[in-house]
């Protein structure tokens, strides 16, 4: 198991990203994530840099499209508000599912909030997943810290 200080919120924004224009990686030496995308003024140093430490850089997957709608019909089992409850079903059928969801769920602040941290909580849990599948463990930087002394004696 790898012990490293990662950058959890850029991570978890990694995750989020939908764009098929953009690649991610986790750099396994200083825990944090390298965006990789076509307009990069240094692109061939980046990805010259990945190819030639592989071990380094573990490749960040794009969410998967039946990850976000399983969430999505996960939240609208929650909601309570009648006139969303009536909306949200017909947003889900909609071939933009998410922006429809957007749409109707924004006249509500409170579920939009809501339905951000609950998004959130899915995002962390998945990452979680990913790293322990992954072999590494997040360290906090207490920890990474006691690491630091513990190599300096």
């Amino acid at each position: 198991m790898i012990k490293r200080l990662i950058d959890m919120e850029a991570l978890e924004l990694c995750w989020e990203d939908e764009s098929p224009d953009t690649t991610y990686y986790l750099d396994l030496d200083t825990g944090t994530t390298k965006l990789v995308q076509q307009d990069l003024y240094d692109l061939k140093d980046l990805t010259d840099e990945i190819e030639l430490t592989r071990d380094r850089f573990l490749y960040i997957p794009k969410p998967r499209t039946e990850q976000l709608k399983q969430d999505l019909h996960d939240f609208v089992e929650t909601v309570t508000d009648p006139h969303l409850c009536r909306l949200l079903p017909v947003a889900l059928e909609s071939p933009n599912t998410l922006a429809a969801f957007k749409s109707v769920v924004s006249k509500a602040p409170d579920e939009m909030t809501r339905w951000k941290q609950f998004r959130k909580s899915r995002i962390r849990i998945r990452v979680k997943q990913w790293l322990a599948v992954n072999f590494i463990e997040q360290l906090h930087e207490e920890e990474d810290r006691s690491q630091q002394d513990d190599r300096q004696l």
